[in-house]
């Protein structure tokens, strides 16, 4: 008998999610908003002490869900966006920190 949890079912997605390649635009449009939004706290190109903020180069990128829910419903000092962000937009905020991430100007942090 075959038993597939749906944590199991869910992994594979947000995954899939992760390994999936982005389109120039939809980086672009995540970079206009990282910019708009983010970067302040966040600092350019992710890059940032973490020292007051999530340092994002840290970012599981397999953790499509764990990103869209903080950046939607907010996260300690962080404010909500779900109120001000279409899921387009959410999703090209995660399309540019996950090809951030993956850049050498990037410097992601080994995890």
């Amino acid at each position: 008998m075959l038993l597939i949890t749906a944590s199991a079912v869910q992994s594979t997605d947000i995954e899939a999610q992760a390994a999936q390649e982005f389109s120039p635009q939809q980086i672009a449009l995540g970079d206009q908003l990282y910019r708009q939004f983010c970067q302040r706290c966040h600092g350019s190109e992710l890059r940032n002490s973490g020292a007051s903020t999530f340092d994002l180069r840290t970012f599981p990128a397999q953790e499509y869900n764990r990103f869209i829910e903080s950046v939607s419903e907010g996260l300690d000092s962080m404010p909500p966006h779900g109120d001000i962000l279409t899921e387009e937009e959410l999703d090209a905020l995660y399309a540019y920190v996950v090809d951030t991430q993956q850049k050498p100007h990037g410097a992601a942090i080994p995890r």
